[in-house]
């Protein structure tokens, strides 16, 4: 069994892809090139070890419409882990 631990980060980095999240409904992908995370309201910072790489955040579709991001543009925002280099925004 996995433990699950709230947490939450502040990241920033640059957006490489956009797309429809083909496994949740109403859900789009953002791939972003972490540049770096800083810790979040005294939560746990677990993206602190993926800085570097490149990893899948899930926003939905009104929040990316509201944000009006494209690729190539810096995103600065704050998430919780999910498993692997999968993230949701809040």
């Amino acid at each position: 069994m996995v433990s699950i631990i709230e947490n939450w980060a502040s990241i920033e980095g640059v957006i490489i892809s956009l797309y429809e999240n083909p496994d949740l409904q109403g859900f789009y992908i953002i791939e972003l090139d972490l540049q770096r995370s800083e810790d979040e309201g005294g939560f746990p910072n677990l993206a602190k070890a993926d800085e570097g790489k490149i990893i899948r955040i899930n926003i939905r579709q009104e929040q990316l419409e509201t944000m009006n991001i494209k690729p190539g543009d810096p995103l600065r925002a704050t998430v919780r882990k999910a498993f692997g280099q999968v993230y949701f925004i809040r």
